[in-house]
């Protein structure tokens, strides 16, 4: 077999095996365990959600991205982000603490119903996953 056919071998082999993985991988979760008020100072507050993003998977992942909007009493009181990248573990369920700074608190107050509603994104090798979450406490 010449340099061709050991390429094009190759190719294939490499071809199965990436789309063996891809049907391997099964879809991750995330959970809001809580969310919290703390560091209340001059007119404003540091709002805490608790996640859990549940990863099945064999590979280790990252929680690249957060885009939420959280609200109290029915209000939007702003966007929740993460300022960094988050390893998650195989196999396993990993905690994440993400802090909103809001600047300006409601006018019920901090006490009431708390929503947050957003997307968490989190990368298994080369595969993305957008997981969506609606969560009230």
């Amino acid at each position: 077999m010449g340099k061709l056919g050991w390429f094009a071998l190759i190719t294939i082999f490499l071809i199965v095996l990436f789309f063996a993985f891809v049907g391997a991988v099964q879809k991750p979760s995330v959970n809001v365990i809580d969310m919290n008020f703390r560091g209340f100072s001059g007119g404003g507050a540091d709002l805490v959600i608790d996640l859990e993003v549940d990863n099945p998977n064999i590979l280790s992942g990252t929680l690249t991205g957060l885009d939420a909007i959280v609200y109290v009493n029915g209000g939007e009181v702003g966007p929740a982000n993460i300022e960094r990248e988050y390893p998650i573990a195989g196999q396993r369920v990993s905690p994440v603490e993400v802090v909103v700074h809001m600047q300006n608190v409601p006018l019920g107050g901090l006490s009431g119903s708390i929503r947050a509603v957003g997307t968490a994104h989190l990368r298994i090798g080369p595969l993305p996953f957008d997981l969506p979450f609606d969560e009230t406490h």
